[in-house]
């Protein structure tokens, strides 16, 4: 028996067990599916994409995307301890603040940008220095020169990279933790579903080396699976459309048919051109410059295009050309969503996943947008001497109608889904509250990106990291209330 049980040592699990155990005197069991994270490839900046469909990747697939010529979309998930975060491209950027206030408008109390800075500020200042965020000290001559050429509008990213080396969530939160004794991890443990009495979780069920094991906790049960784990394990154990788990022949515990909808992702295509000049070091992250802009299509505030770069692209049809540069647009608050449901009851069958990608047309006309806004950045005098030829798409490509076909036919996630198990204070469509429980309830909270109502305008690393930073804040809260009034 344990006071909290977590589900998902990812990069918001990993917070959250950190300021439980820290802050509370309550025992937690933290339950992983993936392993740990033994690949050296990932302590390396520059051997992320190698990480990408292998071993410690979950290896999902989109069903048939009827807007991307039915093409099947992977989407790639950590399988390990610091999930996302130990296969990611490393960029740390906290959005805009529009986005938070939007949550806010959305009927979630106290997550406005001014009410969740104090958590920004204690993720990146933290006296104790867990997660370490940098800028590249010595950035590559492209880099620079692409800031110039945007005069100035673009910048360095901010990285979570320190000393030549990845720092992932679980380097910063998991290990700090290993010689604590109110602390358990099990790796390897893939949770099939969520016991309840009536209606307040008590257990879970996982399977680990071959073997069904029921864990119960007294106070929590914390899911941080992820936007495609969290709404797969509510929907296993119960919680979810009341028709559709009839039709997998699963129990109903409660009617929430938001659950695996709202499903958001950042959509990107790139603009690839031949560089003349090396490659950067394998410290670097090869992501180290990006732009944030508004397209014509912009509503509000907030920047609806990002255009990154990527120094060398690993794609087998650019190896015989040695070093590549790309732009890349990307599509920040895409009006086309989808949705996740459940094959079957079975928890070795991956989700169902309908993104949707480009339903909406205003989607295809922001992308169009970007990348001849690529092309125009790559135009400048400032890259004499530095580019040479465009091969992705290639000068052949270049009326709106051939430049949307070579969209349906290369765009791709960032892999940066989110919002199935979306806060908000209506039942019929949201998943958890603005404390994050699951409606309707008792005992359950969701603590993950599924949790974000709407996309925030760049990587949403940093705000998986701010989720876990809140979310625990409020179970420690509720403790400390608790025992006040006890005493």
């Amino acid at each position: 028996m344990f006071d909290y049980i977590i589900i998902g040592a990812g990069t918001s699990g990993c917070v959250v067990a950190n300021r439980l155990v820290q802050s509370l005197v309550a025992t937690v069991l933290l339950l992983e599916a993936g392993g740990w994270d033994e690949n050296p490839q990932i302590s390396v900046p520059g051997a992320y994409q190698t990480l990408l469909g292998s071993e410690i990747d979950w290896k999902y697939k989109t069903e048939k995307e009827p807007f991307l010529l039915d093409r099947y979309i992977p989407i790639e998930r950590g399988k390990v301890i610091g999930g996302c975060s130990s296969i990611n491209a490393m960029v740390y950027v906290p959005g805009h603040p529009a986005d938070y206030d939007a949550w806010q408008r959305l009927g979630n109390e106290g997550w406005d940008y001014l009410s969740l800075l104090p958590f920004f500020e204690k993720l990146e200042k933290d006296p104790a220095g867990h997660l370490k965020i940098t800028t590249p000290e010595r950035p590559h001559i492209l880099s620079q020169y692409y800031i110039k050429a945007t005069r100035q509008q673009a910048s360095l990213y901010r990285t979570t990279v320190y000393d030549g080396k990845r720092c992932s969530s679980a380097d910063a939160f998991l290990r700090p933790l290993f010689n604590q004794p109110h602390f358990t991890l099990e790796t390897d443990a893939c949770v099939s579903k969520i016991l309840f009495d009536n209606e307040c979780a008590v257990g879970v069920v996982y399977q680990k080396n071959g073997q069904e094991i029921i864990a119960y906790a007294k106070k929590e049960i914390i899911l941080c699976a992820g936007t495609l784990g969290s709404p797969a394990i509510l929907m296993r154990s119960g919680i979810g459309d009341a028709e559709a788990l009839k039709q997998l022949h699963i129990p109903l515990v409660k009617d929430l048919p938001g659950v695996g909808e709202n499903l958001q992702d950042h959509l990107w295509v790139m603009v690839t051109y031949q560089s003349l000049l090396a490659s950067p070091p394998q410290t670097s992250n090869g992501c180290e410059v990006g732009w944030f802009t508004q397209s014509s299509c912009a509503e509000g505030i907030a920047p609806d295009l990002q255009m990154d770069t990527v120094l060398d692209l690993d794609m087998e049809s650019l190896r015989d050309y040695g070093p590549t540069f790309s732009i890349c647009p990307i599509l920040l608050h895409p009006k086309s969503h989808g949705r996740i449901t459940l094959h079957s009851s079975d928890h070795g069958m991956p989700p169902k996943i309908q993104m949707n990608y480009l339903e909406n047309n205003s989607d295809m006309l922001r992308l169009v947008e970007g990348i001849k806004l690529a092309r125009s950045i790559a135009a400048s005098p400032i890259f004499d001497g530095m580019l040479k030829e465009e091969l992705i798409p290639g000068k052949d490509v270049f009326s709106e109608e051939e430049i949307q076909k070579f969209i349906r036919e290369n765009a791709t996630t960032l892999w940066h889904p989110v919002g199935t198990c979306s806060m908000g204070n209506d039942p019929k469509k949201n998943v958890v509250d603005s404390q994050l429980n699951v409606h309707g309830l008792l005992g359950i909270r969701v603590i993950d990106a599924s949790i974000m109502p709407t996309l925030p305008s760049g990587n949403t690393q940093a705000s998986c990291y701010l989720i876990g930073e809140k979310g625990a804040n409020l179970i420690i809260q509720k403790e400390l209330k608790e025992n006040s009034k006890r005493k």
